[in-house]
């Protein structure tokens, strides 16, 4: 590597760090490849610590059992937090800058159950139809802290773009398709929707604005060319904690399950009235529908609100965990009396979060 080369990775792999989310050796070797253009040997990544063991040092990251991932870890969350609320105060990020990304595969021709009215004392057994369909269509959304949305990017199984898909629908114009073998996101598709849906759609009116961007600790959402974007563009990425996110995330705590359960109903609604199978042209119209009823202000609102983040009240999802012992229930962290940037000093560890509290 040239000089400036080994300066902007070992910024990546700082930058990483502060996101919440170290990159692994296997991690490294690959985005150093990436770097130099050609394949790097086995034990490049050893050479490299090694010259580099004044910035930087290999660990064994924690290990953590099934039954605490079930559960979730306070220590993780409560860090979390504590970096959420540190980063949104440092920098001054209002609630319309804060983003949270993720993305979830939709099944096409899957109908939603739904309660029907027999007579009474009658037990025979109804059944909803659908077209017995499981191919996965992965649609990326985005929401705010404010309320807001941005258009989604639908990823489809295939090899090459059809335009028939949208030939008879009614497509909104801001939507993006893209294509991929196996219908999912991937490093290149994670990098286009960053560049071309997510910077432009959310570009605040003063540009020295800093935006907040929750996503979860899939590679392709912390490559080198996805970190090295938001750097130059503003944008601050925080990474969920494992085993986290149907907790923590806004996303999958309020939305994804409503968004998929209008689908299903859509889908019932269409085969009940003769569609006997959901193609993807019907899919785009039938999941326009879906989006309609759930990615409403009042639903993402409540999002943030049950995730803990905006308003920021921890306690909201801490004391949901069977092995959390709350260290002051009267005084949640949301209560913490950090009122300045300036006056803003960062606990790392539980240890370091309970000494703080227990000055309050």
């Amino acid at each position: 590597m040239s000089p400036a080369q080994r300066k902007a990775f070992i910024e990546w792999i700082e930058r990483l760090y502060g996101w919440g989310s170290p990159p692994r050796l296997e991690m490294v070797k690959n985005m150093a490849s990436k770097v130099v253009g050609r394949s790097v040997g086995k034990n490049w990544t050893t050479r490299f610590l090694k010259d580099n063991s004044d910035t930087l040092q290999s660990r064994y990251s924690r290990q953590l059992d099934s039954n605490r991932a079930r559960a979730a870890d306070p220590e993780l969350l409560l860090e979390f937090f504590d970096l959420f609320h540190v980063t949104k105060l440092r920098n001054r990020i209002r609630d319309e800058n804060i983003w949270n990304m993720d993305e979830s595969g939709f099944m096409m021709g899957y109908a939603a159950s739904s309660k029907v009215v027999d007579p009474a004392g009658k037990d025979k057994k109804h059944f909803v139809t659908h077209d017995g369909g499981r191919k996965g269509v992965t649609v990326v959304e985005c929401i705010s802290a404010a309320g807001g949305i941005i258009p989604p990017m639908l990823i489809l199984n295939g090899e090459y773009h059809q335009v028939g898909w949208h030939r008879e629908s009614t497509t909104p114009p801001d939507w993006t398709f893209a294509i991929s073998k196996k219908g999912w996101i991937d490093e290149e598709l994670a990098l286009t929707w960053l560049r071309d849906i997510f910077e432009p759609s959310t570009r605040p009116t003063r540009l020295q604005q800093k935006r907040l961007l929750i996503v979860d600790g899939h590679n392709s959402h912390i490559q080198h060319d996805f970190v090295d974007f938001c750097v130059k563009s503003n944008i601050i990425a925080l990474c969920l904690p494992s085993h986290s996110t149907h907790m923590v995330q806004p996303l999958d705590v309020g939305c994804f399950s409503p968004y998929k359960r209008y689908y299903g109903v859509e889908v019932d609604n269409a085969t009940r009235n003769g569609v006997t199978a959901i193609n993807k042209t019907i899919f785009i119209d039938l999941l326009q529908k879906a989006r309609r009823r759930t990615l409403i202000q009042s639903t993402i609102l409540s999002a943030w609100r049950g995730a803990g983040l905006v308003p920021f009240d921890p306690d909201i999802v801490l004391t949901q965990l069977p092995n959390y012992a709350p260290l002051r229930p009267q005084t949640p962290i949301s209560r913490a009396p950090i009122l300045t940037a300036a006056s803003i000093t960062t606990p790392t560890t539980l240890t370091g979060i309970s000494a703080y509290l227990s000055t309050i």
